[in-house]
């Protein structure tokens, strides 16, 4: 779990490392520094990715494909996050959307795709993931859901 994290951190902190930190959001700033901090302390490492993806093979070695949720609550209220704290935002997210960073990480192919209304009106998803190689497999049975319950092209 915490090379997932650190990965995260580290990512958002190779990809501001030519962007003037001072035109960052706060939070975005922050985000940023933990991810120095986790290079620093050398959390970032290539083998805690190919451990996870050598659990990740054991799993697809019993299955073919993966389905989750893609998020796990209905959507947050949009607030004025930019002015809210980096863990009020980190924690907002990692509770609404906690199942796609893992499969990220493990550098998976997976796929959102639509799957009903919820009960509040709002459009909600499910995600399919596959092993290394298997996006055929994503497209044939993303294809094969869509034929049997039609995907509503815009919103209601």
């Amino acid at each position: 779990m915490v090379g997932i994290f650190a990965h995260w951190f580290a990512g958002t902190a190779q990809d501001a490392r030519l962007l003037d930190s001072r035109k960052l959001e706060r939070r975005t700033r922050t985000h940023v520094r933990l991810g120095r901090v986790a290079q620093r302390l050398r959390l970032v490492r290539r083998e805690d990715r190919e451990t996870w993806r050598r659990l990740m093979s054991a799993f697809f070695e019993r299955f073919d494909l993966l389905i989750t949720p893609v998020l796990a609550t209905d959507p947050i209220s949009a607030e004025p996050w930019s002015q809210r704290s980096w863990i009020a935002n980190a924690y907002a997210a990692a509770r609404f959307a906690p199942f796609t960073a893992a499969w990220n990480f493990a550098a998976c192919p997976a796929a959102a795709v639509p799957a009903g209304i919820l009960a509040s009106g709002m459009p909600t998803s499910i995600q399919l993931i596959a092993p290394a190689g298997g996006e055929q497999l994503i497209l044939s049975v993303a294809r094969q859901l869509e034929s049997m319950r039609p995907w509503t092209r815009h919103a209601r």
